[in-house]
């Protein structure tokens, strides 16, 4: 019988472009949180409120681009969190970086006679 359960899973958190390539291409404002190009405040905010900036077909939420240009590192493996809940203050002083939570997930499987849950990757290596 196959059956569908929900699983913990950790958001991956994809690598930033290089840092040499951030600072070339974007300034960042840390007192206002805003990211310009050429002069020009840049990005566009998605359905949760994210500030995100197109690169290459990728939107990179801005947050993330904003820790790389303030602290010269990128903050993955890490999530950046907003301290007051605004998704839109990039301010450098509302950022902070976070290990990864686990997450609700779904998983296919195989209900076995003993109820345990067997997942179709753990099937399709045994024979």
């Amino acid at each position: 019988m196959l059956v569908i359960a929900m699983h913990l899973t950790m958001r991956k958190v994809k690598p930033l472009p290089s840092l040499e390539l951030l600072e070339f291409m974007f300034d960042y404002d840390p007192q206002t949180g805003k990211l310009y190009k050429f002069g020009k405040e840049i990005g566009t905010v998605d359905r949760k409120g994210y500030r995100m900036i197109h690169h290459k077909r990728r939107a990179i939420p801005a947050h993330r681009i904003a820790w790389a240009l303030y602290y010269r590192e990128d903050p993955a493996p890490h999530h950046i969190e907003h301290i007051n809940g605004c998704t839109f203050d990039n301010r450098i002083d509302n950022l902070k970086k976070r290990k990864p939570r686990l997450s609700p997930g779904i998983t296919q499987g195989v209900l076995q006679k003993d109820h345990e849950l067997q997942t179709l990757h753990d099937t399709q290596g045994s024979t």
